[in-house]
């Protein structure tokens, strides 16, 4: 596989369909770093992102995700898994686009 020395990989789907299985392997095979966009959201907020749902709504869990993507995407080769809904912002899928592979 020919890779940009900085390009990131970014795994889309629906919940449960393997995103950070394939992630971390992917990640293993290339030497790279292995992102769970879910994972940083919460240890940003200091809350599950179930919490995030039932307390503050699915739209700012949605602002939360934009900018942990906006701080993962500026550091290079890492394979990141994302939540499913993060391609409905078109502000999302364009840093995905313009930094990686989606």
């Amino acid at each position: 596989m020919t890779t940009r020395s900085d390009s990131n990989i970014y795994l889309t789907g629906f919940s449960g369909t393997g995103k950070t299985t394939v992630g971390r392997e992917l990640a293993r095979l290339l030497d790279w770093r292995f992102v769970d966009l879910d994972v940083e959201v919460a240890e940003a907020s200091g809350k599950s992102v179930q919490q995030i749902f039932a307390d503050e709504g699915e739209g700012r869990f949605r602002e939360l995700e934009s900018h942990a993507l906006g701080q993962v995407s500026r550091v290079g080769n890492q394979v990141v898994s994302t939540g499913g809904g993060i391609v409905e912002d078109a502000a999302n899928r364009a840093v995905m686009a313009s930094t990686g592979f989606v």
